[in-house]
């Protein structure tokens, strides 16, 4: 990617990589480094032409492997996160425009966080990171 000057790495992370949760500390670090990793390559890449992103997926996901492991999830699943939904996610972050083909937009403009949870889970700051809160438009 940098021989090319151009290019998309995405990591995915969640929830754990937010907040800390009783009892999930061992999965709380390894999430949380990650994280870190992937801010630390954005700034380092981003003069290169590389975009690096991270996907936290924050909550159950809807596929097959939950489904069979807990039968009561598809009896809840407006609570579960479509794959579709985390999919999308992926695909908007790999298709922003590169800097300098757009007008007015800064390689620094940039999403390089996004938070994928249901609608109906009432957290703070409604899946918006500090990142994007911070960037809304007036």
């Amino acid at each position: 990617m940098v021989p090319k000057g151009a290019g998309t790495l995405l990591f995915t992370g969640a929830s754990a990589s937010l907040r800390g949760r009783f009892g999930l500390w061992r999965v709380q670090f390894v999430k949380a480094g990650l994280r870190t990793l992937a801010q630390a390559m954005a700034k380092e890449y981003a003069s290169d032409g590389i975009h690096v992103g991270h996907v936290v997926v924050d909550g159950a996901i809807g596929g097959e492997k939950i489904k069979k492991r807990f039968p009561e999830a598809a009896s809840r699943e407006e609570r579960l996160i479509s794959i579709e939904g985390i999919v999308d996610g992926f695909v908007f972050l790999h298709k922003q425009p590169p800097p300098g083909l757009v007008v007015r937009t800064r390689r620094a403009d940039l999403t390089r966080e996004l938070v994928i949870r249901r609608l109906s889970q009432s957290r703070i700051g409604c899946g918006m990171t500090s990142l994007q809160r911070s960037r809304r438009l007036p």
